[in-house]
């Protein structure tokens, strides 16, 4: 009983900081106690990183442990590392193997019955997490690149020129996120 208390604590918890991060920011949420709980997330997070935090590391530990602790952000934050890939690994394996362990005693469940689980779904489990860690895979092996003014402008001239060459009759409009993106001959403009 104390793996489903410590799966279901985990699950909860889990849950919860999806909730937060997701729905924290939502109009009808940031009022309420998810948005309090993301304000408090991130401030958390933005004074991890701050100035008055490095000081009050010096002050206690010295200036070589602010030294590593600056290393350490830099490492964790802002260059490719094997942290978050390893993450998600280890929830895919975690997941699985939960799955197996708890699922796969009871398949198939009534299976000769209309609403019963049949044979298959033990199949189709380990294509799920097959396809799963393919998709991964194609997408860590992809530098996604860095998007910059330059970059987008390099994309809204090469749309221009596709525009050209089909005619300058139709117009048509893109989104990059929020900004609008109109590869009209006569007018483009990015806002940034």
């Amino acid at each position: 009983m104390e793996m489903m208390t410590a799966l279901a604590v985990g699950g909860g918890g889990s849950l919860l900081l999806f909730a937060i991060v997701l729905c924290g920011d939502m109009e009808c949420c940031e009022r309420g106690p998810l948005g309090r709980l993301l304000n408090l997330l991130t401030s958390f997070l933005d004074f991890w990183t701050s100035e008055k935090f490095l000081k009050i590391v010096e002050k206690v530990l010295g200036r070589r442990c602010v030294d590593r602790v600056t290393a350490i952000q830099d490492y964790v934050c802002f260059q490719r590392n094997p942290i978050l890939p390893a993450m998600y690994l280890v929830l895919v394996a975690v997941g699985f193997t939960v799955f197996v362990s708890f699922a796969f005693p009871y398949l198939p469940y009534h299976a000769e019955k209309d609403w019963g689980i049949s044979f298959y779904h033990k199949i189709n489990a380990f294509l799920i997490v097959g396809g799963c860690l393919v998709v991964f895979w194609a997408n860590l092996s992809v530098d996604p690149g860095v998007i910059t003014p330059e970059n987008v402008e390099r994309e809204k001239k090469g749309k221009l020129q596709q525009k050209q060459e089909k005619g300058a009759g139709e117009q048509e409009n893109w989104a990059v996120g929020e900004t609008i993106v109109s590869t009209d001959v006569k007018f483009a403009e990015v806002r940034l």
